[in-house]
Order: C-alpha cells, then sequence, then structure tokens
C-alpha cells in the first residue's frame, strides 16, 4: 500500500511538472500558457494569446474577443459569450452553469466530471478559454 501512494505521488509530480501545462482528464498534454499569456498547442506551435488587460488574439494576433475585469467573456463584435466568476464558476452567455475551475487546477464540468488539469500559473481566465470557449482563438 505505501509502495502504491509513493508511486502515485512520484507520477503525479512528474505528470504536472510544468506549472503552465494544460492537461484532459487522462492527464494527457494539451499544451500550455505561456507567461506571457501565449497558448501553445501540445505540438508547440502558437494558438493565441490572452493579454494582459484581457484582450483576446487569434494566431495572426487578430483581435478575437475580450476578458473583461469582471470576468465578461465577450467575442469581438462585443457579444456576451460567458462570464467566468471569481469562485472560479464558468457559465454560458444565458448564466447557466457549463463548469467550475477549482484553486487546485481541477476543471470540472456542469456534473462534476474531470475536464482536466491545468498548472498553477495558468489562470482561470485562460483556462476557462481553452476548455469551455477555445474557438474564439482559433
Amino acid at each position: 500500500m505505501r509502495v502504491n501512494i509513493l508511486i502515485l505521488i512520484l507520477l503525479s509530480s512528474v505528470i504536472f511538472s510544468n506549472e503552465n501545462d494544460i492537461r484532459d482528464r487522462h492527464g494527457s498534454y494539451k499544451g500550455k500558457v505561456e507567461k506571457d499569456g501565449s497558448f501553445r498547442d501540445r505540438y508547440g506551435s502558437y494558438s493565441g494569446k490572452i493579454n494582459s488587460d484581457g484582450e483576446l488574439r487569434d494566431k495572426y494576433g487578430g483581435y478575437r474577443g475580450k476578458v473583461n475585469n469582471n470576468g465578461d467573456i465577450r467575442d469581438r463584435a462585443g457579444s456576451m459569450l460567458g462570464r467566468i466568476t471569481s469562485s472560479g464558476e464558468v457559465r454560458d452567455k444565458y448564466g447557466s452553469l457549463l463548469g467550475v475551475i477549482g484553486d487546485d487546477g481541477r476543471v470540472r464540468d456542469r456534473y462534476g466530471s474531470s475536464l482536466g488539469k491545468v498548472g498553477r500559473d495558468v489562470s482561470k481566465e485562460s483556462t476557462a478559454i481553452k476548455f469551455f470557449f477555445p474557438g474564439i482563438t482559433e
């Protein structure tokens, strides 16, 4: 029993060694978010960015939307797509719960099922975009 727990601890530290990683529910590497807000896919290719002021840019630098200070996620026309609350809830434009981003980086859908995990350096805003609104930066 002790050996199994030790192996599990060692594996989890290897799997989540990079604090900018995005992983799916199986632990497979899906990409990362750089410190400057750049999104990289699993192959390392640049796929968009969230600027420090919340602006969302596609891989060509085109404006795609914004995450406002109050958590509203809007597309380039200013239309509401959804919202992320300070507690980590992600809601669609109608207020329906899409999922929750935990303080530990675990991402769950509205039913509590795991969608994946992000490293501790990945912001909740970046996590919401990559898991619940991925098309906005593509």
